[in-house]
């Protein structure tokens, strides 16, 4: 037993010496992480779902058509796996039960096929673009973004922010903004 301890205690400090991070979230919650990744991404779907969940605003009513579309990743990491984000995401707002919901996939499916080369937004104005295309309602877009900083230790701090909007299609009105955020500080 105290071996499995030891071992446990070695493998940890290992991590941390071995270019971890510590990673905090929006509301104070801290996790040692390698680097910014899909769990984290999902993680913070996963935050703003449960705040979606709680929205008692207009657009949320009587079972409105809702295309999810893809979110711009304008972070440093190109290949960012955001496929468990979208998973989050699209289970989350089916147990809602408040949506008529066009998915991730068939989204992009419906988009290519429309001849669209892009399935993000990167403005309001290409939401409701793509939200036409589609035949929703409403368009859930957003980015994944980061901003880098030196902090008073000499570590560097990234702090990865993703960014959601809900544009209601036919007056092209944001009715809905919510971003949740983790904050990565390197330990040395």
């Amino acid at each position: 037993m105290k071996k499995g301890i030891v071992l446990f205690l070695l493998l940890a400090l290992g991590l941390i010496g071995c270019q971890a991070t510590i990673t905090e979230y929006d509301d104070g919650t801290r996790i040692v992480t390698r680097k910014f990744g899909p769990s984290d991404l999902e993680d913070l779907g996963t935050r703003l779902m449960a705040k979606v969940a709680k929205c008692k605003l207009p657009w949320t009513q009587n079972t409105p058509r809702l295309a999810i579309i893809d979110f711009r990743n304008d972070t440093d990491k190109p290949g960012l796996n955001k496929q468990p984000f979208f998973d989050v995401i699209e289970t989350a707002m089916f147990e809602m039960g408040k949506f008529d919901l066009i998915d991730y996939e068939n989204a992009q499916m419906l988009l290519k096929e429309a001849g669209f080369s892009r399935f993000d937004a990167y403005d309001n104005g290409k939401a409701v673009e793509l939200g036409k295309a589609l035949r929703a309602q409403f368009v859930m877009w957003g980015d994944i973004s980061v901003a880098s900083d030196i902090d008073g230790d000499g570590r560097t701090v990234k702090q990865y922010r993703l960014s959601m909007k809900v544009t209601d299609v036919a007056t092209h009105r944001i009715v809905y903004k919510a971003s949740e955020a983790a904050k990565l500080k390197a330990v040395r």
